[in-house]
């Protein structure tokens, strides 16, 4: 069914939420780990329409992550831009990784973890624009940005994290205030939309993130306690 694509312990899971979504039944799956990974439901939702031109979810997968790769090599050279690298060398770190193995061979197999790395990259690109413009529209929209990558990838959350203990390091360089403010922003729109959207998993009997930790947890976890 996949040929030759690179695959791994994600990708029926993946597969079979994108056929969950084509089937218009996307919280009635029937494999558990799927079910489980509903708080992801971006490669499930996007591959359903993807695949309405490929007629196969494996390539659906690929085709995404292709575009992935895309937009982390673009945000990369923007990343590099900003750290003060001229165009020279931002586009020669660009390609470094776009070319590096774990990106050729993990970015492109049919996973998620690429997701993960083009929304922390973005997001702390984002973050860098907006600490040097002194820009609170740039934390918003990379708050908006970290919500629709922690749909993709656990990972994909973790720019946050970056800009929200980057402004933390701000205090007594700051005014509480304004420290408050800039966090105020960062936070609410990624929480809010959080909120909705777990109401939303609730509302239609779907599991959440931490009904998936806590099966891990019995499954994995306690087992490598041993």
């Amino acid at each position: 069914i996949s040929g030759n694509f690179n695959t791994g312990v994600d990708t029926v899971v993946y597969v079979s939420q994108i056929n969950g979504f084509s089937n218009h039944d996307p919280v009635s799956l029937t494999n558990q780990a799927s079910t489980l990974r509903f708080f992801k439901p971006f490669y499930g939702l996007i591959g359903s329409w993807v695949t309405l031109f490929t007629h196969n979810p494996y390539i659906s997968i690929l085709i995404i992550n292709i575009l992935f790769f895309i937009g982390l090599t673009f945000v990369s050279y923007l990343f590099f831009r900003r750290m003060s690298f001229d165009s020279v060398y931002s586009m020669v770190g660009s390609i470094w990784i776009a070319t590096a193995y774990p990106m050729l061979k993990y970015g492109l197999a049919l996973g998620t973890d690429i997701s993960g790395w083009f929304f922390v990259t973005t997001v702390i690109v984002l973050g860098l624009y907006a600490f040097q413009k002194e820009s609170l529209r740039y934390i918003f929209a990379l708050s908006l940005v970290g919500f629709l990558g922690s749909l993709t990838k656990e990972t994909g959350v973790l720019g946050l994290v970056f800009v929200g203990v980057y402004v933390l390091m701000q205090i007594g360089n700051w005014s509480y205030a304004k420290v408050g403010k800039w966090l105020a922003v960062l936070c609410v729109p990624f929480f809010g939309l959080q909120g909705l959207f777990l109401y939303m998993l609730h509302t239609v009997g779907a599991p959440n993130f931490l009904e998936w930790f806590k099966f891990n947890k019995v499954a994995y976890a306690e087992d490598y306690y041993k």
